[in-house]
């Protein structure tokens, strides 16, 4: 900051701003610029990720995900930049994501463009969905055996009238 330049200190008031709202979200938020590197990650991201900003800021984000995308990442910017074409950009959807000890976990990952600058930057949002495809397995599971009990009960039944039925004529 340049001493007595009231722009500068407004840009760094704005700036602090920022992070304190992006600090305060309750989803994960990544900022990259146009080469993949990280530039910002909020403490959602850190307490989904497992990882603190510090050793993820300046690194690709590639690191955040297992492969297949790891590897295909870059090669995503790079079409994006060059024909416009989205695959993810503004469209909001299901990935997986990699965390610091190596396990995998489903998030919903929605990405933004935003400008970095003079280059172009993206903003990802994510929300870590693993207890919501747990309940969901569960209710699957509960819908299955509630199924399977019907049938029991119906066959049940079906099997006390045919003996009512064998008892009648003895």
């Amino acid at each position: 900051m340049i001493e007595g330049n009231p722009q500068s200190s407004e840009m760094e008031e704005h700036l602090e701003h920022f992070r304190l709202v992006m600090n305060h979200c309750v989803d994960g938020m990544i900022i990259i610029d146009e080469s993949g590197i990280v530039r910002e990650f909020n403490t959602a991201a850190e307490n989904i990720f497992g990882y603190r900003s510090a050793d993820v800021v300046g690194r690709n984000v590639a690191m955040l995900m297992p492969e297949p995308d790891r590897s295909r990442h870059d090669r995503y910017i790079g079409n994006y930049l060059e024909t416009g074409e989205a695959k993810i950009i503004g469209i909001g959807r299901e990935v997986l994501g990699l965390r610091q000890d190596g396990s995998t976990f489903p998030m919903d990952l929605s990405v933004g463009r935003i400008p970095i600058g003079p280059q172009r930057g993206f903003v990802g949002v994510i929300r870590d969905i693993t207890e919501r495809r747990t309940i969901e397995r569960q209710l699957l599971q509960a819908s299955k055996m509630e199924a399977v009990g019907q049938l029991t009960g119906g066959i049940a039944h079906d099997f006390n009238n045919l003996l009512a039925i064998l008892m009648m004529d003895l």
